[in-house]
Formats: C-alpha cells, sequence, structure tokens
C-alpha cells in the first residue's frame, strides 16, 4: 500500500449488477477510473502468494468460460477472472440478491433517496483493507487498514 499515492473516483452511481433474480445493489463508479485499474491488477499480481488453493468447486461454481477466462481463473484466482479480462467492475455492495421485481424497485428507489449526498460525489482511495472470511457461510471481517503513500492516519496527525 505505500507504493500507491491516493487518488479520488470522479463520482459513484448507484447499479444493480448481476442477473435479475440473483442480482444486487452496488456502488460502482461513474466513469472508467485508470487509477483504480491499475490498482486491482496490482493487488491481484502483488498478493497471488498469499490466496487460498483454487477448488474444484470454485471453478464448477463459474459455468461456462471462455479459454482466456479459464487461463486467467486457474492462473490468477477468482477475483482475477474478471480483473485481468477488464470484466470486472469495482464496487460497493450494498444489498444481498433480490429475486422479486417489486422488491427490487421499491429497494432501488430507497437507496437512491437515502444515497443522494453520496451519488456524483468523489470517492477518496487512500488506503488498502485487508479482509478475510472463515467461510462461504460467515460475513467478511477486516484484519488491518494499510494506508498508501503521504497519508497520515488519525494517530499520526493528534
Amino acid at each position: 500500500a505505500s507504493r500507491f499515492l491516493p487518488f479520488e473516483i470522479p463520482s459513484l452511481s448507484l447499479a444493480y449488477l448481476g442477473k435479475e433474480e440473483k442480482g444486487f445493489y452496488a456502488l460502482v463508479p461513474s466513469t472508467k477510473c485508470s487509477l483504480l485499474s491499475f490498482l486491482e491488477r496490482a493487488c491481484v499480481m502483488d498478493l497471488d502468494a498469499f490466496r487460498a488453493p483454487l477448488k474444484t468447486e470454485d471453478v464448477a461454481r463459474r459455468g461456462h468460460l471462455s479459454l482466456e477466462e479459464r487461463s486467467n481463473l486457474y492462473m490468477w484466482g477468482l477475483l482475477a477472472l474478471c480483473c485481468l479480462d477488464d470484466s470486472f467492475r469495482f464496487h460497493i455492495t450494498l444489498t444481498d440478491g433480490i429475486a422479486d421485481a417489486g422488491l427490487r424497485a421499491l429497494v432501488g428507489a430507497g437507496l437512491r433517496k437515502a444515497l443522494e449526498g453520496v451519488l456524483d460525489a468523489p470517492l477518496r482511495i487512500d488506503a488498502l483493507t485487508l479482509f478475510k472470511q472463515e467461510n462461504r457461510n460467515r460475513p467478511f471481517s477486516a484484519v488491518a487498514r494499510l494506508p498508501f503513500a503521504n497519508v497520515q492516519t488519525a494517530r499520526e496527525k493528534a
């Protein structure tokens, strides 16, 4: 993290990602951000030695993959399957999947109203946070927050 300088994503939008019945609401960059793309790729490649081994069920769950996607999956893991072929969209997940179309519309309207001050505002990226997940059925928990170069923490400022 100390190799990177802070940057901003110019603005965020609310999006429904994935297939309708299995999708979810998330915040996404309104426009492509090359600095974010660079950071994503650096994380995948530089941290590869720390990822868990790929399991047969992980491969099966992905369904049909192109030769390039399958190659990236075995070479770099699940996240890289998306990051390295430019199909990945950085996102901040806001909901679980919402199968019911009526509920999906209500949740979307509620989120737009609740996020009025956040949407279309810049998002400063100034640290990486490492998360762990004990297993697929458990939530993620933060392990460490690693500031970028030239970023002082609240403790250092005091």
